[in-house]
This record gives structure tokens, sequence and C-alpha cells, in this order.
């Protein structure tokens, strides 16, 4: 996504007419290579203490790793946190926020309410598969069933790991086809 910039997600337009890099951020991304990217980190308590706009500059793309800790699910009847309250106004400064996390079951309920494109990964027997919306879908007992999907086999790209620590452990997954065939 962004080694080869393909949702056009990490360039604008100067008002030149040339294009640059937009400012990148990130937080729980473990070991991202800040130099290949031009990218800062932030803790968590540096979002949450204030407004997007008065953190980062205008026209900043923000990744966070592990969302949920920064947007937790909220008990009912608490008061949405003003730093998420503003995320309402990210257009306004020229923000994209991207977030990942296990589950969107996991977030705040305001910012899964403003979500504009969900990517869920699954791993398949053979595979991975790539399924997306234009809203938050939180039912993924049957991705492929949520209306409005589209999908695609997915493949994460090897170049990817060399820029960011995946695991400290990786485990092994034994792929199982039920089923036989022939005699």
């Amino acid at each position: 996504m962004i080694l080869n910039n393909e949702d056009g997600l990490f360039k604008m337009e100067l008002e030149d007419g040339t294009e640059a890099d937009r400012p990148l951020y990130f937080c729980h991304i473990d070991g991202l290579d800040k130099r290949k990217f031009n990218a800062r980190e932030l803790a968590e308590g540096q979002i949450m203490s204030a407004p997007l706009r008065d953190v980062i500059p205008e026209g900043a793309v923000l990744i966070v790793g592990e969302a949920h800790y920064t947007y937790p699910v909220r008990a009912a009847g608490r008061p949405v946190p003003p730093y998420i309250q503003e995320l309402t106004e990210l257009r306004h400064h020229g923000h994209t926020v991207i977030l990942m996390t296990r589950h969107p079951s996991q977030l705040d309920i305001f910012v899964r309410n403003l979500v504009s494109k969900h990517v869920h990964l699954e791993r398949k027997a053979i595979g991975m598969k790539q399924y997306y919306w234009y809203k938050c879908v939180t039912s993924l007992d049957n991705p492929a069933g949520v209306s409005g999907v589209e999908a695609a086999n997915w493949k994460p790209p090897k170049e990817a790991f060399k820029y960011y620590k995946s695991s400290s452990r990786h485990q092994k997954f034994k792929k199982k086809c039920l089923g036989r065939f022939g005699r």
C-alpha cells in the first residue's frame, strides 16, 4: 500500500502542480523503518491528548496499529472523548487516518461510524482473501455474505517485510483441505 501508493493516499499535489510525499506519522507499528518512509512515531498518549489538527500537520497521514488501544470501546452512556469527536473534521485539515486492529468491534462505535473504507484480510486454507466495503462491517463470520463486499485473493508484498517487524515470533499454520479426491 505505502510502497506503491496503491490508493493514492501517500502523495499530494502542491500548489505549483508538483507531487510530494504527504507527512507520515505512525503509532504501534513495531520496528517500522522511519527513514525509508520519512515517518515520525507518535505514542498513543500524544494522539489521545488533543485533536489531531494540534498533533500532526495539515495534509498528514496517520497509521495506527493496534488501534483498539488508542480508540477503545466506551461504556454505554459515556461521552465521546474530544480527540475522537474531532475525527469528524479530518478532511478540513487534509488528514487521512488508517486504523489496524484484530476486529473492528474492538474500536469505539463513534470511530466505526466514521470509517469510509474497511479492508478485512482473512487467512484461508489456500492463501489469503481480502474483502472491502465502503463502511465499517463488524459481522465478519461470513465476510463474503455481507452486502456491498468486494473481494480478491491477496498476498502480502514480500518487500514490505523488510521495513517493519511483523512479529517477534511467527507461527506456522498447517493448511488442511477437507474432503478426498479420487480413490
